[in-house]
C-alpha cells in the first residue's frame, strides 16, 4: 500500500511559472511554459486560454504513454474558443533534458506526475 507522505510536497511554494513564447490565433492564447515541478526539475506544458475575456473554468490534459504535451493542443484550442483554459503537460518521461525530473523510473516518476498536475 502507497505511503500517502509520498504525495506531500510543499503547496505554497513558489511554481516559478516562465512563458517562453506566446502566440494568438482565432481568439486562444497559447504560451509555452515551464514551472517548477514540486518534485524536482521543471514541468513543460501549453497554457491555452481565451484571449479576450476571463476563462470560465480549466482543464488539465495528460497525453498517452508515448505522446508529449501536443497531443491535446486541438481540443484545448477548440475549448478556449467556447472560454475554457487548458493546461497540457508534458508526463515527466517526455521532457527536455534541460527539464529532467529528479526520479525517472517507477512508481517515482508516476508520483512526480501526480504532483505536477496537482
Amino acid at each position: 500500500m502507497l505511503d500517502p507522505s509520498a504525495l506531500a510536497y510543499d503547496a505554497n511554494a513558489s511554481p516559478d511559472l516562465k512563458i517562453l513564447s506566446e502566440h494568438v490565433p482565432d481568439g486562444t492564447t497559447i504560451q509555452d511554459t515551464t514551472y517548477a515541478s514540486p518534485v524536482g526539475g521543471r514541468a513543460s506544458a501549453y497554457l491555452i486560454f481565451p484571449s479576450a475575456e476571463p476563462a470560465k473554468a480549466g482543464l488539465i490534459f495528460g497525453h498517452w504513454g508515448e505522446g508529449n504535451r501536443e497531443e491535446f493542443v486541438t481540443e484545448a484550442k477548440i475549448l478556449a474558443q467556447l472560454g475554457f483554459a487548458s493546461l497540457c503537460l508534458d508526463a515527466p518521461f517526455r521532457r527536455p533534458a534541460e527539464y529532467a525530473p529528479q526520479i525517472t523510473a517507477p512508481p517515482g516518476a508516476e508520483l512526480q506526475w501526480i504532483a505536477d498536475v496537482r
